[in-house]
């Protein structure tokens, strides 16, 4: 994403808000119906990008 925009810096806080909001969502901080593989799946991505970017 980062590389089309040409900024790092902030590709980095939204993934930072991104991981956050999945966090949440598998926690069950809204409710029990967001707690779905598929979210897992986008954690784990948005992690991957987070530590590419940071490297």
């Amino acid at each position: 994403m980062y590389r089309d925009l040409g900024n790092k810096q902030s590709a980095i806080a939204d993934y930072k808000v991104a991981e956050n909001l999945l966090q949440q969502y598998l926690s069950g901080a809204f409710g029990s119906g967001l707690q779905d593989p598929l979210y897992q799946e986008m954690l784990e991505k948005v992690r991957i990008e987070l530590s590419q970017l940071n490297s």
